[in-house]
This record gives structure tokens, sequence and C-alpha cells, in this order.
């Protein structure tokens, strides 16, 4: 008898297995791109990080301040107390997060509802020319989709964390 050179049922089952275990992680994976209050925690992370590297290779002070309920930009002056805004240069940095995302500077990390800062008022978080932080800073970003709320909280040594 002549055997055929074709594969069999149970090779072809462990194809599709795997197919589909590979397809359902990489699906998996895909959905915390839409996430939009994680992808804004991880973008202002990184900036906020960012903006103390900035301050220690540029051996000046840098402040990060909200323009809008989604954005921040940065400035930049001699040191942390410098008049603000007065003695303060925008720089060409800015973030923007992702829709439906909101930022709120509050007060105590047991607060459920996060208390809306008057940005007018707030100055922001201020590293020096040595990448500390003039306080320490708590931020929640609030995703109203979801109502979902993060929080983020900055050091004096200017090291940043989610909670």
């Amino acid at each position: 008898m002549k055997k055929g050179n074709g594969f069999t049922i149970i090779e072809l089952m462990v194809t599709l297995a795997i197919g589909s275990i590979l397809l359902g992680i990489s699906t998996m994976n895909l959905l915390a791109i839409h996430n939009a209050k994680e992808s804004s925690v991880l973008k202002l992370t990184s900036f906020i990080k960012n903006a103390r590297s900035k301050a220690i290779s540029e051996t000046r002070a840098i402040r990060v301040i909200p323009t809008a309920d989604n954005s921040l930009i940065y400035m930049a002056a001699e040191n942390c107390s410098s008049p603000y805004p007065d003695d303060w240069n925008a720089t060409n940095e800015s973030l923007i997060l992702d829709q439906g995302s909101n930022i709120y500077s509050i007060t105590d990390k047991s607060i459920v509802e996060p208390i809306k800062s008057d940005f007018q008022n707030w100055s922001g978080v201020c590293f020096s020319n040595k990448g500390y932080s003039n306080s320490n800073v708590i931020i929640a970003i609030e995703d109203r989709y979801s109502q979902g709320t993060s929080l983020l909280e900055v050091f004096l040594g200017g090291g940043v964390k989610v909670i």
C-alpha cells in the first residue's frame, strides 16, 4: 500500500490549537491599548520623569504645570523659588492625555473622589537642578468613560510611583 504524504489529523489539531492560543494572547495585549486611563498614567509618568531628567541635564529648574484638564507643559527657570509665572519660560515640551482622561491634584491618598484643584492657582511640580521635587504631590488621573481613577505620587526625592 502506498502511504500518503499529507498531515495527520493530530498534527492539524495541534497546529490550530497553538495558533488559537497565540491569537488569544495577542488580542488580550491589544485590549490594553484602548484603555485611556492606563495609557494616560504611563504618558504622565514618562513626562514627569523626563522633566526631572531635563532639570538635571540642563542644571535649571523645570516645572510641570497643567494648562487644561488633560494637558501639561514644562516651564524653566533658574530655581524653583523664582516668582511664578514671571520668571518662568515656556519650553516646547507638552503632553496631551488621551481623550476622556482628566488630571486633578489631590491632598490625601485616602480621598476616594479626587478634589479638583484650581489649575490657575496650582503651580505644579517643580524639579530643582539636582532633580529634587519641591513637594510631595499626588496627582489623580480620572477616566470619564470607565469612571476609574489612578493615583500618581511624585516624591520629594524626584521619584514617581503609581499608587
